[in-house]
């Protein structure tokens, strides 16, 4: 699922920089096309998958849980 539309960056990408050790907004930004740093819609999503990195992760049968972006 595309977390940030200005940038096309996946839940996917911003999980795996996570796990390889981003701790911050910037962090993810610097290592995508600056995910974070356009029109800002998706900072708070960035933030919670920070804050909670398995939080959206699959369920135990395998089925990915479905994210509600909000704005």
């Amino acid at each position: 699922m595309i977390v940030c539309l200005c940038t096309g960056t996946s839940d996917r990408t911003v999980r795996r920089l996570v796990e390889e050790g981003a701790t911050t907004v910037r962090e993810i930004g610097q290592h995508t096309d600056g995910a974070g740093s356009h029109c800002g819609s998706c900072c708070c999503d960035l933030k919670r998958m920070l804050a909670t990195p398995d939080a959206d992760s699959a369920t135990p049968g395998g089925e990915p849980k479905l994210m509600v972006l909000r704005r």
